[in-house]
């Protein structure tokens, strides 16, 4: 994911908290049982959440599941990328400091949660 896209999830992040009514990122940290700062360092773009906490996430923002969560956010910034698209993108990045690791590894997570595959793997499938 590039850092731009990052940045774009962290200030949506910090939308949808403000409009699910957690007006400072200390209560909404409190809601998740995790650090203020760690809050922050995903507002601002810095890191994703681990791959467990997403669900108590989703809850508190009131989204039904990541994929609308990552679909309504690129439709918000209005890019014509497709999730598949990123998760290729994402997969890419292994090469990247290991402190950004996290995103392959929520990608694989996500994937697997919610049977993404690939352009070329529906191709495959339909075949």
């Amino acid at each position: 994911m590039s850092d731009e896209l990052l940045k774009d999830f962290g200030k949506y992040l910090q939308k949808l908290r403000l409009n699910a009514g957690y007006k400072s990122q200390e209560r909404f940290a409190k809601a998740l049982n995790i650090s203020k700062s760690a809050i922050g360092n995903y507002e601002a773009g810095r890191n994703l959440p681990d791959h467990k906490y997403w669900k108590n996430i989703l809850v508190l923002l009131k989204c039904k599941s990541l994929d609308e969560l990552f679909k309504q956010l690129l439709k918000d910034l209005k890019k014509d990328t497709e999730i598949d698209m990123i998760i290729k993108r994402i997969r890419r990045i292994y090469n990247i400091p290991e402190g950004k690791r996290k995103i392959v590894e929520y990608v694989d997570v996500l994937e697997k949660a919610y049977n993404i595959k690939t352009p070329s793997e529906r191709k495959q499938s339909q075949r």
